[in-house]
């Protein structure tokens, strides 16, 4: 069984849905990895420290690793009454007694952010949301396929808002839903300036101390 193929197996009369990540991602994330690596390594040649090269190809192999784990162990498994959302090292269950609606929107990461993680790719997210329109929980669709992403919400067989059809930072998503996004993923800058001011303020009091 391919990890690129979901599949559905029927036991009695229930229906289970599995979903597991394409393979796709792991090797755009290993190539952006493996660049980063290299770049580093040049930057370390050029300032003579190629011997910290052992332990950038040590962090390398733990960034494969780690990659090769995800894709293995994530899934989302959709079963008659509940939805199933496995990660690297945890597993959530949730109900959808109450699930009513959807919004599925394509999350991009914030501009200029692209050089500092290692896959800038909208990732899609799925809110689902009860009767009165609040937030149930939200499933992280990252690395699935579209076209599973497609099966899952129609199993689920609820309404389906998907958005604005491109995607949107966190921050752009929240000015046009501030129920679904908290506060501090829509004030991105401002929560980096908070920290780079508290930063600068703790590097201050502590050469003013130690002067």
């Amino acid at each position: 069984m391919g990890w690129l193929k979901g599949w559905c197996r029927v036991r009695g009369a229930r229906k289970v849905l599995v979903l597991r990540k394409g393979r796709l991602a792991f090797w755009q994330k290993l190539g952006t990895l493996s660049a980063s690596s290299v770049l580093l390594y040049l930057l370390l040649v050029q300032e003579s420290l190629e011997g910290a090269a052992p332990a950038l190809f040590a962090l390398w192999a733990v960034g494969v690793v780690l990659l090769e784990h995800d894709v293995q162990r994530s899934k989302i498994t959709l079963t008659e009454h509940e939805i199933i959302l496995k990660g690297k090292f945890r597993r959530r269950r949730r109900s959808l007694a109450h699930a009513a609606s959807l919004v599925r929107v394509a999350i991009a990461p914030l501009p200029g952010s692209t050089g500092v993680i290692i896959d800038h790719s909208p990732a899609e997210v799925l809110f689902v949301l009860d009767a009165h329109g609040s937030e149930l929980f939200q499933v992280n669709c990252e690395g699935f396929k579209t076209s599973d992403l497609d099966r899952l919400v129609d199993a689920l067989g609820l309404p389906c808002d998907d958005g604005p059809g491109e995607p949107l930072t966190l921050a752009k998503f929240g000015k046009m839903r501030p129920d679904l996004v908290p506060w501090a993923d829509r004030h991105p800058y401002l929560i980096v300036s908070a920290l780079i001011f508290l930063f600068v303020v703790f590097f201050v009091g502590f050469l003013l101390i130690t002067a």
